[in-house]
Formats: structure tokens, sequence, C-alpha cells
């Protein structure tokens, strides 16, 4: 038992490794594919739509352009937000709200609601997708932060393999499904899928608990502590009681 309250570092790492930890590894296959899935489907799409779309050269190179110029006029608002909000509530919130825009990206049927959904994607996206790697990092101790990266790095890498995959699927299949004044190609079916990653995302994210450094930061001892607990208790299978550090609440 220390016997004074501990600093971060001391907590997290009095928290133990294990199955807290595998649970967020989980959760971010889905969430950083969310990320890729956003900025590089359009490369994917272009052979299957421009007929169906109408789309020049020009209207490829804009759509192609518009997701990246949403993230960047997006970057201060998000970090701003992560900081005063919490990473969890981002989380959630840009998670499900990219599948939304995805969702209706899916059923787009002209140039115009297509690059105004890619836009506002962009600017949703970049904020969960900064929000995370903080997340996961004030989740381990100096020990294993290294490792966070190096499995998101990993994560990221098989989300641009299954992009093509998912197309070579998909693109094939002769689908003309006609939903009243909208017609649903399979370049509309490849879109809809690319929106279960971040809706996957932010219902997973309901569940975990807010960052417990967040919580320190703004002075919250007192929940940030119960998190470490529970996390102490699912990593090791103790007893949150038996915890071995205590924070200055």
């Amino acid at each position: 038992m220390y016997t004074k309250p501990a600093d971060f570092e001391t907590a997290i790492l009095a928290s133990g490794y294990g199955k807290f930890n595998l649970i967020l590894y989980m959760v971010s296959v889905t969430a950083g594919w969310s990320s890729i899935f956003e900025t590089t489907t359009m490369s994917y799409v272009f052979p299957a739509a421009e007929c169906d779309l109408e789309l020049s050269l020009s209207h490829k190179g804009w759509l192609n352009a518009i997701t990246y110029a949403g993230m960047i006029s997006s970057a201060f608002i998000w970090g701003y937000l992560s900081d005063t909000l919490g990473r969890k509530k981002l989380l959630v919130i840009g998670y499900l709200l990219d599948a939304l825009l995805v969702t209706i990206s899916a059923f787009s049927q002209n140039f115009y609601v297509l690059i105004t959904t890619k836009f506002l994607g962009g600017l949703i996206i970049n904020g969960p997708f900064a929000a995370l790697t903080s997340y996961l990092s004030e989740f381990h101790c100096a020990k294993h932060r290294a490792r966070v990266q190096m499995i998101v790095g990993f994560i990221f890498s098989i989300g641009n393999l299954l992009l093509p995959i998912l197309a070579l699927a998909i693109f094939p299949l002769q689908i003309n499904l006609q939903l009243g004044d909208w017609v649903f190609h399979s370049w509309n079916v490849y879109l809809l899928i690319c929106s279960l990653p971040p809706l996957i995302s932010g219902v997973a994210f309901v569940f975990l608990p807010e960052s417990p450094k967040f919580l320190m930061t703004a002075g919250k001892n007192d929940k940030a502590l119960k998190i470490f607990r529970q996390v102490y208790r699912l990593n090791t299978g103790k007893l949150e009681e038996t915890y071995p550090a205590d924070l200055d609440t």
C-alpha cells in the first residue's frame, strides 16, 4: 500500500495490465477503421459511381480532398473540446455522428449531397481520431504506452487492407434496388457497410469509462480513483478494495 497520495503514473501502474486493456484494443479496431474508411473510401467508389453521379475529373478531385479540408478546419476545435468535455464524450458523439454522415452519404443520389457529407465527415472524424490516441495512452503506464501506438498503427494498416477487399467483394455485384426516388447500387451498399465501424465504436465507448487522467486534470480525483479500482479488478481479478494506491480526494 502506498503511504501517500499517488500521481497518475503510479496509479495507472497499480491498476495492472490485462483484460481491460484487451477490451480497449478490441474497441480500437473498429474505431481505427472508422478514420481510415472516412478518408479513403472515395478512391474505391469512383469507378463504380462515376456514371451514376455523372462525376467529372474535377468532381473526383474535390471528393478526394474535401474530407481532409474538413479535418484541417476542425483540428483546433476538437483539441479544445477534448480537453474540456473529456475523451469519452468526444468519442461517443464523434463516432455516432460520423456513422450518421456515412449512412447519409450511402444514400447520395448526386455529387452535392456526397461532397457535403464527406466534408462534414472529415470535420467530425477528426475529433474522435485525435481523442482515441490520448484515450488509449491514458489507460496504460509508461511501460506499455509505446505498445499502444504500435497496435494502433497495425489496426490502421489492416483497415487499409480491408477496404479494397470489401470493394472487390461488393462492386462486382449487380445491385439495382429502387427505394422510392432512391436507386441503390453496389457502391451505395459499400458505403453503407462502411458506416458500421463508427456505429459500433460509438456504442462501445458508451460502456467504457472516462479517461482517469482527464478526470484528475479536472480535479475529479474521486471519480478517477473509482475507475482505477474498476480497471484493477478487471485486470487482476482481485477486489477493488485491495487496490494498492490512493489519490488525494
